[in-house]
């Protein structure tokens, strides 16, 4: 059994539409979100058969709840996680990634907690509105896989780690 993703960017000029994402340093995986261990081997964002660009991660089908973590090792696109799918189901899912900003927010004052810099995330005007979600997504992608000893999810939270200290954003606090 096999869940396809597909992966989007948005388009830089107006109106923003959505576009195949054809990044081929983009890597998913799917991890079993009772235990954070890896059920497919990782894949890398490519063209599909039938269209679009993305991956089928395959892995043996079963009775639980798993979530797709990606992440761009270019670090230019966000990394995301897909929470709550259904392992005993084939499915199709299609996902935004954004941009991620090329600068970073400042050094936060000392002892800043997670709300605080999702507040200074949210109100940073130098960042656009799909470069906020960018950063929450990191955020929240981190928070979901914290914990797991697999190596190729603790890999994947290293790049989310590296992703919101290149921004100045501790990623102790996710």
């Amino acid at each position: 059994m096999s869940c396809r993703i597909k992966l989007y960017e948005t388009t830089r000029t107006a109106p923003h539409s959505y576009v195949s994402l054809r990044a081929t340093s983009v890597q998913l995986v799917a991890v079993e979100q009772a235990n954070l261990t890896n059920c497919s081997t990782v894949q890398p964002n490519k063209r599909l058969i039938g269209g679009g660009y993305g991956v089928d991660l395959p892995f043996i089908p079963g009775s639980f709840a798993y979530q797709v973590a990606i992440v761009d090792i270019a670090q230019v696109y966000a990394g995301a996680t897909v929470s709550n799918l259904n392992g005993a189901m084939p499915g199709d899912v299609e996902v935004v990634v954004f941009k991620m900003p090329m600068s970073a927010i400042g050094n936060l004052a000392g002892g800043a907690s997670a709300a605080q810099v999702r507040t200074a995330t949210l109100t940073y005007s130098s960042w656009s509105p799909e470069e906020k979600q960018a950063i929450l997504s990191v955020m929240n992608a981190l928070g979901s896989l914290r914990g797991s000893t697999a190596s190729t999810v603790v890999d994947f939270l290293g790049q989310y780690e590296r992703a919101l200290v290149d921004r100045g954003i501790d990623p102790g606090l996710f």
